[in-house]
């Protein structure tokens, strides 16, 4: 009786990862293509995987403020979204991994970077973000510069321009 169980059990474990790989269309490694997600949520979102990697050229290039990013491409542009999880973020030589799903915006041509002045160590040197739309092109945006509090940042690639409130 045990066998005819495990054997229920088995085949239900395979049907099931069966038609999950082939309803969100995931492939090897787990990651559906901003194609795969549109279709399946039937809405213009994307997903995006963003890195953001804090200088560690000079003493104190960590923050502890709260920090925004905004992406923009020939489709329009996202909103404005906090970068946040869990642990001790934007430390000085670190990557921090974000995972966000937001408006699909196409090929992308800029983003945006604001702190503001929370915690004792507000200030920040941002060296660069990488922004891959899940199954696309990883696009990879240049700072190197301390990120005023209150402003947004621009970085098009290789140049990187402020804007004030």
């Amino acid at each position: 009786m045990s066998v005819v169980r495990l054997s229920i059990f088995f085949s239900f474990i395979l049907v099931l990862v069966y038609f999950t790989r082939n309803t969100f269309g995931l492939k090897r490694g787990g990651k559906p293509s901003v194609s795969e997600i549109s279709k399946r949520s039937g809405s213009t979102t994307a997903l995006y995987y963003v890195d953001v990697t804090t200088a560690d050229d000079e003493w104190g290039t960590g923050t502890d403020a709260d920090v925004l990013i905004q992406i923009f491409g020939v489709k329009g542009n996202t909103s404005a979204v906090e970068l946040t999880k869990s642990g001790n973020l934007f430390e000085s030589g670190n990557t921090d991994r974000f995972i966000l799903l937001e408006k699909a915006v196409g090929s992308l041509t800029k983003i945006g970077i604001r702190r503001n002045e929370k915690g004792l160590f507000d200030s920040w040197k941002l060296a660069l973000v990488t922004v891959q739309p899940a199954g696309s092109l990883v696009y990879k945006f240049a700072f190197n510069e301390w990120i005023l509090p209150n402003e947004w940042v621009y970085s098009y690639g290789g140049h990187m321009h402020r804007k004030a409130l």
